[in-house]
């Protein structure tokens, strides 16, 4: 018999951020990625049990939040985000993933809307327009695939003045519009009252556009399951 294992495909490589609050000293969050920037938990954020062991909870106060390095991480011309998120927060509130220390909401779900998408702070007009300000993917997070409830992944790939968004792994819209900013806040707007789920986890910066192979790859690495295959091969032999 030939028995054959079944691989599981792993992170693309070379992350700037990378999260998985395994290892965390008081506020202090160490940062799994290359890029030298101190990371701490803010306003209440926690430590519980997460979709990978450890993950950060944001249930304690509307203020809780993860914080990136003095005014964020600057986001390159090419980027990609994506975190595994667990419950996101009902239409009453503004619903934050990362938000930049120079503006922008690179992801977010506003108020009164389940539509996924991006925030463009310096765009002109009333703050708090969706019509001036939110860029949506076109895909609602309780739709299919369902995001709303349990733990989902949910990746933003911003190249070429759009961003690509992806529900577990899955390509669902685009946004017409590139974050140029930075990532300050992660799981709430660090202000405070925008937070975008019960708890976080597994988080990536990417310096560059991942493809669609990649993400598919960065969700599957946590949800593939090894098999091994057995195959019995029988030998018939003949004499003469």
């Amino acid at each position: 018999s030939v028995s054959v294992a079944a691989i599981c495909p792993t992170v693309p490589t070379g992350p700037a951020i990378y999260l998985n609050f395994e290892s965390v000293v008081g506020p202090a969050v160490t940062n799994g990625g290359s890029a030298s920037i101190a990371v701490s938990l803010q306003s209440g954020a926690t430590i519980a049990s997460g979709l990978y062991n450890n993950a950060v909870s944001l249930t304690s106060s509307l203020g809780a939040h993860v914080y990136l390095g003095t005014t964020g991480y600057p986001l390159a011309t090419n980027w990609t985000i994506s975190a595994w998120v667990y419950n996101i927060y009902g239409t009453t509130l503004y619903r934050t993933l990362t938000r930049g220390y120079n503006g922008d909401h690179q992801i977010i779900v506003p108020l009164g809307t389940s539509q996924l998408g991006s925030w463009h702070n310096f765009n002109s007009g009333d703050y708090a327009s969706l019509a001036f300000h939110f860029k949506s993917s076109g895909y609602s997070i309780n739709t299919s695939p369902d995001i709303s409830t349990g733990w989902h992944q949910i990746t933003a790939v911003g190249h070429s003045n759009v961003t690509d968004f992806y529900a577990d792994g899955v390509y669902v819209g685009t946004a017409a519009f590139q974050s140029p900013t930075d990532v300050a806040g992660v799981g709430n707007y660090f202000g405070g009252g925008q937070p975008f789920a019960e708890m976080i986890d597994e988080f990536y910066i990417y310096d560059r556009a991942l493809d669609p192979t990649e993400v598919g790859a960065l969700h599957q690495t946590y949800v593939c399951t090894p098999t091994t295959t057995t195959t019995t091969v029988t030998s018939t032999s003949t004499s003469t």
